[in-house]
């Protein structure tokens, strides 16, 4: 429901410790200066996805580019 609520953007990318780099990014909610701690409401709104590992990344990158 939370993933349909709202526009979304997708992007895929790639590179060296592509998946760690998304990761740090991210962030946790409640961390200050990530996506996650800027726009996230708790653990499952948290206003940004990304893979857990390339193996994931390959996968969701497929689904939404292929």
């Amino acid at each position: 429901q939370y993933m349909l609520s709202g526009p979304v953007f997708v992007m895929g990318v790639t590179g060296e410790n592509a998946v760690q780099g998304m990761c740090d990014l991210a962030g946790n909610v409640g961390i200050e200066g990530t996506i996650r701690g800027i726009y996230g409401k708790n653990k499952c709104e948290n206003g940004f996805h990304r893979s857990d590992s390339p193996d994931a990344a390959e996968e969701e990158i497929r689904r939404f580019f292929k």
